[in-house]
């Protein structure tokens, strides 16, 4: 621990994390081995730490910003829950451990509907390996408030299509990531909490991706830092097989706030992953890395195509996309997703670059990505790019590639240029550039091939694997041209702007499941009449399992079921087509009483220091008309009650005010807002009789 963080009240929100979980859970462990001295010694330590966590790390300007998506608030507020629990004081601070509580709920709102998340995969981690354990603390106290909100955002399925088999443990880069999916438990921690329908295929993943399958030296498997060991020693589903998680999960998936992943399967060091990222959405107080229109690699135990890494690196050459002029990105800018089609083998995903590409003045900025997993000694994967201006440009179809070595060229034979990149452990990536440009630049551990225009298409084939990669024949040029690689036949369509592949002939489009939910909340018994609806593509019959969350299920397009048990529950339909495509999608059925909504009024917003402000929260409402009660907290430390109350302060400052309330089954909700205390300079004004005259004269002022 950093100096002048050794105690849990002190340091900043992480290092008072670190301290506070550490403190309470040895606390706990070694309760009956303490001496009263001791115990008392350790609950003034951590009862002074959580006043002050409560007052400076639950207070931060992240809090409760866009959406809570930073990862400060799942690290704060899980770290809070945890100590709370594990001293016993989630009821003797039950206004507080309620209000970490929903924001763990509003953390976990910000996630992808797959578990993407805009500050990438290692600050995803960093905020999960508070919020797991957190979730893990809740279950043992029978709190199901916040668990369905986490399963519904599915983080589980990201990281088992983003994980590598390697010993180095990679996965695909997103967002402000790093190489690697973090090891401080996060992964381990997931055993215990992935649905138990899909914990036979999560196991499966993880005997590969971290746990006994795995290549690495035995000490450095299961999330060996931090406290991963341990969760995976409490967690692991022995008495659950592992199974292959093909078939079960589509070879592409769609994250609604991230882009799109490919994978060939779940079976080791020859797997091949693709990603390409979207990027939907970006908040402030939020690193973000502004991802849209780009491509990871994974294959053969080798990684093509990182993300950018740390946001201050601001290397343009770092982003694996098309650079414009050099660069990568402005200062913002967001993409969207256009669609995505599935095969047992394969998959099509097409973004649109938006915004980030449409401020360095592009139009237009479409990316394909195809992948075709069907031969069997490498994987085919091929990008085309449309890009559309006002003005010429310098674009650069560019991946980056540290660690390898590259070598560039031209195929005479076919009439392209090419590049190789391979792998210390002899992996490779060969790409052919269809479309002819200006050659190659090859800098700062990126390959980049450049067209000068401004509006340009550009067909990339490439081949990944391990050994001498295939011999490719090229007929025609341009986009008229014919590509082929071993039994594969790859070709523009003009007629359906796709590229296409003669051996994954059966893409099609996904299932796109959804279903309705009547009534999707009351008090138990509850019955629920479920249907469901999805996209079938030609000669496809399509079948619905429902899994309804207390352990029971049913099959078919419409169901119905009576839940008993008061809580959250998270319902998830999966459709499969027949011909390897299969999708899922959750929906959360809430049973008992529900929660209240808070809303405050107030005499004014700025006002003088010492001037009293009138705060009302009678507007609030509870959908059962549960009598309320109300709970102030002024910003400054100090706290009141009371249905409507006069608050003063007397220094300058904007203090965020938040009103608690909570009804008589325990539900509680916030509402904040600001008030500014400023002493607002004096206004000088004057009249006077008299503009002027002969000398002498007088004024009268």
């Amino acid at each position: 621990m950093p100096a002048g963080q050794a105690a849990p009240d002190a340091g900043s929100g992480l290092g008072r994390a670190q301290t506070l979980v550490s403190f309470a859970m040895a606390y706990n462990w070694a309760y009956d081995g303490l001496s009263t001295e001791q115990r008392d010694w350790i609950e003034s330590k951590i009862s002074n730490g959580l006043n002050q966590y409560t007052a400076q790390a639950l207070s931060h300007p992240n809090i409760g910003f866009q959406a809570n998506n930073s990862n400060w608030n799942g690290v704060v507020a899980g770290a809070h829950i945890m100590t709370l629990i594990a001293m016993g004081l989630e009821n003797e601070r039950r206004f507080d451990f309620q209000r970490s509580r929903e924001l763990l709920r509003t953390h976990l709102a910000s996630f992808g509907d797959r578990g993407w998340t805009q500050e990438g995969n290692y600050y995803f981690g960093l905020s999960m390996d508070y919020l797991f354990p957190a979730m893990l603390a809740l279950r043992q106290i029978g709190d199901p408030h916040v668990e369905p909100s986490f399963a519904s955002r599915r983080p589980h399925h990201i990281i088992m299509y983003a994980g590598m088999f390697n010993a180095g443990q990679n996965s695909l880069t997103w967002g402000v990531g790093g190489d690697t999916l973090p090891s401080g438990g996060m992964t381990s921690a997931l055993l215990s909490l992935v649905p138990d329908g899909e914990k036979g295929y999560y196991r499966w993943f993880y005997d590969r991706y971290r746990g006994i399958e795995n290549p690495a030296p035995a000490a450095n498997k299961y999330d060996h830092h931090a406290g991963g060991t341990i969760y995976a020693l409490i967690g692991y589903p022995q008495n659950i097989p592992a199974a292959d998680p093909q078939g079960f999960l589509p070879s592409v998936i769609h994250d609604n706030r991230g882009g799109y992943v490919m994978r060939s399967g779940w079976q080791g060091l020859q797997d091949t992953v693709v990603s390409l990222w979207t990027d939907i959405g970006a908040y402030d107080r939020s690193w973000n890395q502004l991802d849209a229109g780009q491509i990871n690699i994974l294959s053969h135990g080798a990684k093509w195509g990182y993300g950018p890494g740390p946001a201050t690196s601001g290397l343009d050459t770092t982003f694996s996309q098309i650079l414009v002029n050099g660069l990568a990105r402005t200062t913002s800018g967001t993409g969207s997703a256009i669609e995505h089609r599935v095969a047992p083998m394969g998959g099509y995903a097409i973004a649109n670059g938006g915004s980030k590409f449409s401020n360095l003045g592009v139009s237009q900025a479409i990316r394909h990505v195809l992948t075709d997993f069907s031969p069997t000694n490498f994987s085919i994967i091929s990008t085309f790019d449309r890009l559309r201006s006002n003005q010429a440009n310098t674009y650069a179809w560019n991946l980056f590639m540290p660690g390898k070595t590259v070598t560039v060229g031209t195929d005479s034979a076919n009439d392209v240029d090419y590049f190789l990149s391979v792998d210390p452990n002899g992996a490779y990536l060969k790409a052919w550039f269809i479309v002819h440009g200006n050659g190659f630049i090859t800098e700062n551990q990126s390959t980049r091939y450049a067209y000068d225009a401004a509006d340009v298409d550009i067909w990339v084939v490439m081949v990944t694997g391990t050994g001498t990669p295939p011999e490719i024949s090229v007929s025609g040029s341009g986009l008229n041209a014919t590509v082929t690689i071993g039994n594969s036949v790859l070709t523009y369509n003009g007629a359906t702007d796709r590229i296409q592949s003669s051996t994954l002939t059966d893409l099609n489009t996904s299932t796109q499941p959804s279903f309705t939910a009547t009534p999707n909340r009351g008090l138990a018994p509850l019955t629920v009449s479920f249907n469901a609806s999805a996209v079938a593509s030609t000669g496809e019959v399509l079948s619905y399992t429902w899994d309804f969350g207390d352990g029971t299920g049913a099959s078919g397009a419409t169901a119905a079921h009576t839940f008993t048990t008061e809580g959250t529950h998270l319902v998830t339909l999966s459709v499969q087509d027949g011909m390897g495509g299969s999708d899922i999608v959750t929906r959360e059925i809430f049973v008992g009483n529900r929660e209240p909504t808070a809303r405050i009024t107030t005499s004014a917003t700025t006002v003088l220091p010492g001037a009293s402000v009138s705060l009302d929260g009678s507007t609030s409402t509870d959908p059962e008309n549960d009598a309320l009660t109300y709970h102030w907290s002024l910003g400054d430390g100090r706290t009141m009650v009371g249905q409507s109350i006069q608050a003063v302060w007397t220094t300058e400052g904007v203090y965020t005010v938040e009103l608690r309330v909570q009804d008589s089954a325990g539900n509680s909700n916030a509402a904040r807002t600001n008030i500014r205390i400023e002493n607002l300079p004096p206004v000088s004004n004057f009249s006077f009789d008299s503009l002027g005259g002969f000398v002498p004269f007088s004024v009268n002022f």
